[in-house]
């Protein structure tokens, strides 16, 4: 037990000697909330860990990110959890598990399979921060019109080779700084 020189009063001595309850009632909550993410991505048919398709032409397992979606995902982002992989006919991006859960990749939208064939720009950026990758791409179903994900790579070269192999009329780079 831990002695004050001055009992606690009024508030602190409420949320002393109800501590536990709180500490119950944050645990309950962010339990509830993992086991509904856990079911949606089962209703949907998400995967709960990052698998690497066969003939992926570029993979990096510990990529950093985000989506310029809402302002929500412009704040938020993912260091060093996506997995993006270049195959043949897409670009993936997926989080890592355990942020495959809280509802976290669809907040920030950084999960999905996205077409070679939607993808309309790959800008390479230079800045403060250090350098990242601009995709820009089109999901028609979605119906959100253009959307961007910057991506941080250690080999965005590769990464950009990989995007344009088998690709005709592969998306325009350009670089700004």
């Amino acid at each position: 037990m831990i002695f004050f020189a001055d009992a606690p009063t009024g508030l602190a001595k409420f949320v002393f000697d109800h501590f536990s309850v709180f500490m119950a009632i944050a645990f309950g909550w962010n339990f509830a909330i993992a086991l509904v993410s856990i079911l949606y991505r089962k209703k949907k048919g998400k995967p709960f860990f990052a698998t690497i398709p066969e003939g992926a032409r570029f993979v990096k397992k510990r990529a950093s990110g985000r989506s310029n979606r809402n302002l929500l995902a412009k704040l938020g982002g993912a260091d060093k959890c996506l997995l993006v992989v270049v195959t043949n006919d897409a670009l993936i991006v997926c989080p890592h598990f355990p942020f495959t859960l809280s509802f976290l990749p669809e907040m920030f939208g950084l999960e999905g399979t996205i077409p070679k064939s939607a993808i309309r720009q790959v800008t390479a950026h230079s800045g403060l921060f250090g350098s990242s990758i601009g995709v820009e791409f089109e999901d028609p179903a979605s119906g959100r019109g253009i959307e961007k994900l910057e991506l941080r790579l250690r080999s965005p070269e590769d990464f950009q080779r990989a995007l344009a192999e088998g690709t005709p009329g592969s998306p325009v780079l350009s670089a700004t700084r």
